[in-house]
C-alpha cells in the first residue's frame, strides 16, 4: 500500500473488527462464516471479492492475487517465512515461498547487508 493508504486500511480494519465482534461475539475468525463458528468458505470469499471487483471495475483481480500481495507485503516488511506461512494458514514453508518471488532490488539489498 502506498503511504496514505495504510492509515485508511487500519481504520477500515478496526471498524470491521468492532462490527464483527458485535455480530459474531468472540468468533476467532477474521472473516467468519454465517454462524461465526467456522471461517468464511473459499467459495463465499470468492463471491465477495467478485462482487467488489465488479463494482470497482478492476479486471483480473482474484482472491489469489490478494493472497499473493499480502504474502509479498508481509515479507518485504520484514516478516519471516514462518510468520507469513502461519498468517496465511499454510503448514509448509515452500507453499508461501511460491507466492513470494523476490525482486532483483530486494536480492541486491540482501547481498549488500550480508557483505557488511
Amino acid at each position: 500500500m502506498e503511504g496514505g493508504a495504510r492509515p485508511a486500511a487500519r481504520k477500515v480494519l478496526r471498524a470491521w473488527l468492532e462490527a464483527r465482534e458485535k455480530k459474531y461475539l468472540g468468533s476467532p475468525w477474521l472473516f467468519p462464516g454465517a454462524s461465526g463458528e467456522k471461517p468464511l468458505t473459499e467459495c463465499a470469499a470468492w463471491r465477495v471479492v467478485k462482487k467488489y471487483v465488479y463494482r470497482a471495475r478492476i479486471p483480473g483481480l482474484h482472491p489469489h492475487t490478494l493472497r499473493h500481495t499480502c504474502a509479498t507485503n508481509m515479507l518485504r516488511a520484514g516478516a519471516d517465512l514462518v510468520t507469513g506461512a502461519t498468517a496465511l494458514g499454510y503448514s509448509r514453508l515452500d507453499t508461501v515461498m511460491a507466492y513470494t518471488k523476490p525482486k532483483v532490488a530486494d536480492m541486491e539489498k540482501a547481498l549488500k547487508r550480508a557483505e557488511a
